[in-house]
């Protein structure tokens, strides 16, 4: 098996008021956390396109070792993964791709690991939280339906697949703006079989409102000692 990761860092930051993925926490900007822990592996880095340069310089400014190319992304996430396996198709041999959020910076080497080898066998991967409270359907006024929470998981990060099989999805998906890429593979696949890989939920979370940066100042402060 020959693993690469996709590391998606394109997005503008609406929510967040700017790109946060570029946002330094301990001096280090929040995208090289995930960097360094997939660094092991060929690493595409999905950007804005006026920032590949900027990403290059941190990139090597930070003395991370190893395959690491900056891409420019798309506007959504699902055309990020595209300009990804462009990339992958064109200039590597890879023969799985490991995705994850530049955003995501505690994932934790042990389950990059454990990811890796439920791989082996299957050919998609999902890391997940269990749930730790009720769900409901909603229209955002009034709410419809209360889901049982026994059976229900978070989708997080890191999500692997073979490259062949998410290759074909994308060709073939009728989906325009996919937030998951096991969206993509269950459009084309209904039944596909998805392995899941349970990890803790601090250890998928990722920094979205600018509130959050204490929060992860202090996460990253504890990883790092």
């Amino acid at each position: 098996m020959k693993p690469c990761a996709i590391i998606l860092a394109a997005g503008r930051g609406g929510r967040f008021g700017m790109t946060k993925q570029f946002v330094e926490i301990h001096r280090i900007p929040l995208f090289m956390y995930t960097v360094i822990h997939f660094s092991s592996m060929p690493c595409i880095i999905t950007v804005p396109a006026q920032d590949v340069s900027r990403a290059k310089q941190m990139v090597k400014d930070s003395g991370v070792t190893g395959k690491i190319y900056v891409i420019p992304g798309g506007e959504t996430r699902q055309e990020s993964i595209r300009a990804g396996l462009k990339f992958i198709n064109s200039r590597l041999s890879c023969s799985h791709v490991v995705i994850t959020d530049g955003c995501r910076p505690l994932i934790r080497p042990e389950t990059i690991k454990k990811c890796l080898t439920a791989l082996e066998k299957n050919s998609a991967v999902v890391a997940v939280s269990k749930s730790i409270n009720t769900a409901c359907f909603s229209d955002g006024e009034k709410m419809n339906r209360v889901v049982p929470r026994q059976k229900m998981y978070d989708l997080m990060m890191p999500q692997c697949f073979e490259v062949n099989l998410l290759n074909e999805c994308y060709a073939l998906t009728s989906l325009k703006d996919s937030t998951d890429d096991t969206q993509i593979i269950l459009s084309v696949y209904p039944k596909k079989k998805i392995s899941v890989v349970q990890i803790p939920f601090w250890e998928g979370i990722k920094l979205t409102y600018a509130e959050d940066y204490k929060i992860f100042s202090y996460l990253l402060k504890e990883v790092l000692s």
